[in-house]
């Protein structure tokens, strides 16, 4: 296992306690923003067009539950072997609990021959709760071993 330094990402300082003539002054250090990133399809070969079995939640803050947002930084589209025809896949978002009520939050097309392509800084907020889920547009002669890699990070704190 791995150390956690200054220098590893998700490593926060606990408190700083300087001394300032006869006083203690303690600093603690601000929260890092969270990223997260959440896959679908994970080398899957889908077989027929339409939505992934597989839905995932955004995540909440995992120190006491409260609701986060989170901005969608890049999604990338990938396969493992190249399509002789273009491939497209849609990533949607539903709101909250309840039935998946689609929202596309982007289609990606991936021309043919291509094995990746990533869009990045979408306008896209997600709440905690929100679910989100791939759905297979087009699939590409030939083409397998599909990944669909969802980047996000927090933006804001709120209440619920």
């Amino acid at each position: 296992m791995c150390p956690l330094t200054e220098r590893t990402p998700w490593f926060v300082p606990g408190p700083a306690v300087e001394r300032v003539g006869v006083r203690e002054r303690v600093t603690i250090p601000r929260e890092r923003p969270r990223g997260v990133i959440l896959a679908f399809l994970m080398g899957a070969t889908p077989s027929a067009t339409g939505v992934d079995a597989q839905t995932l939640g955004v995540p909440f803050n995992p120190r006491d539950g409260t609701f986060l947002q989170f901005r969608v930084l890049r999604v990338l589209f990938r396969v493992e072997t190249v399509g002789t025809t273009a491939s497209r896949i849609a990533l949607e978002k539903s709101c909250g609990a309840g039935k998946f009520e689609a929202q596309t939050v982007v289609q990606i097309e991936l021309p043919a021959s291509e094995y990746e392509h990533a869009i990045a800084n979408l306008p896209t907020v997600l709440r905690s709760g929100d679910k989100l889920r791939a759905n297979v547009v087009q699939i590409g002669t030939t083409s397998a071993k599909w990944l669909l890699q969802v980047e996000i990070g927090e933006v804001a704190r709120e209440d619920p």
